[in-house]
């Protein structure tokens, strides 16, 4: 496969951010044993390591999601394959129920809090290891393996030794992780067949970043898209003229209709709340391609779902409110016995097209900020 022909075997490279004198000392101190340990443990590559220190006031308590988006840029910007934010800040424990860590998938990166280690501050030979464990569990996390109890200071002994299942799982990834594009041979390529052709290799790593996601939070979570989705249902429905256009429209046309309003409707969010960030020089990676894959189709499947949501309030309500001998009026039928159940499903699906219009424009009148931590930040770790 010529995509296969352009590919190029490059360093895994590891950022760590630091934000904060103290998480600033942790790095500096345990660096060059996190790059002795990772080196040793999978000499299959090479590797390289960088340390940046941007220091920065934040809120208590601490969302990550700023924080994954920064990483998210420095990675494009840097061309890491990963990257380790690390703060001494309290992590909001609706992010993170052990307060320890917030791993993003989709972005590649973790959120680190040294908060629980600030008894151990002048003890530095009992903190390192113990912050070479959190690391290591949030890489391993990042490389495929499924989600461990994080618990460090309980463990009699710090460092995470991987068993060789873990390795296996690992190796595996880092592979991939390892390949990149040139920019300039991208070009060659259409970057749709490069896309497609990552959708094809990745699919597990595609579906683990867009469920980490939840993307049927949007049904609930969005309070203008609800809300707009809602009083367009209500106003419709109500409506004789409605009814009757719906009545005459085919099933099939309609289903079309709604296919064509979810594209659309995460093409105008996508592009509204600037989702798929551009940038970074060089290299184009496996990993930004998933991001912004899984980004696609969290939309995607988060409008279906407010569409069949829609779609089965929309029939419950209709049979429950709308009798045969109301709509038989309404329709000019001659009795109750000739509404078909068809007209409340052809009724339902019409209303629901133009609720989910109405509710992705409202979703496009939210905050970008709020709307980025409901894609990427609404999940506890």
């Amino acid at each position: 496969m010529k995509l296969t022909r352009l590919l190029k075997t490059e360093p895994v490279t590891v950022g760590f951010l630091t934000l904060d004198e103290i998480s600033n000392n942790m790095v500096e101190e345990t660096l060059a044993e996190i790059s002795s340990s990772l080196s040793q443990t999978f000499p299959e590559f090479a590797w390289e390591f960088t340390h940046l220190n941007e220091e920065m006031d934040l809120e208590d308590p601490l969302k990550t999601l700023p924080l994954l988006d920064k990483a998210y840029l420095n990675m494009l910007e840097r061309r890491w394959a990963f990257c380790f934010v690390v703060t001494e800040r309290r992590m909001d424990p609706r992010e993170s129920r052990g307060g320890w860590m917030k791993i993003s998938i989709s972005h590649s990166a973790a959120v680190l809090s040294l908060h629980k280690l600030a008894p151990l501050a002048s003890e530095m030979e009992l903190a390192r290891p113990i912050f070479i464990d959190l690391v290591e569990e949030a890489f391993a996390r990042l490389n495929g393996l499924q989600k461990t109890p994080v618990n460090i200071l309980l463990k009699e002994k710090a460092g995470r030794y991987f068993t060789p299942e873990d390795k296996e799982v690992i190796i595996k990834h880092l592979k991939e992780v390892a390949q990149v594009v040139p920019q300039e041979r991208l070009r060659e390529a259409s970057r749709i067949f490069y896309y497609l052709w990552v959708i094809v290799r990745h699919p597990l790593w595609i579906a683990r970043a867009t469920l980490s996601h939840r993307p049927w939070s949007m049904i609930y979570r969005s309070t203008r898209l609800v809300f707009a989705a809602i009083a367009a249902m209500i106003l419709s429905v109500v409506t004789v003229e409605f009814w009757d256009l719906a009545v005459n429209q085919n099933i099939w046309r309609t289903l079309s209709l709604g296919v064509g309003l979810v594209i659309l409707a995460s093409i105008f969010v996508i592009w509204k709340h600037h989702l798929l960030a551009q940038g970074g020089r060089g290299e184009r990676s496996t990993q930004m391609a998933v991001f912004k894959i899984s980004t696609v189709l969290t939309l995607l499947i988060g409008f279906v779902l407010l569409f069949v949501t829609l779609f089965a309030v929309n029939l419950l309500l209709t049979f429950a409110i709308f009798p045969r001998t109301l709509v038989s009026k309404w329709l000019n039928l001659e009795s109750a016995s000739k509404v078909p159940v068809s007209n409340y499903i052809r009724v339902s699906l019409l209303v629901s097209c133009l609720a989910l219009a109405v509710g992705a424009l409202g979703a496009g009148l939210e905050e970008s900020e709020n709307f980025r931590y409901l894609l990427y930040g609404s999940g506890r770790d």
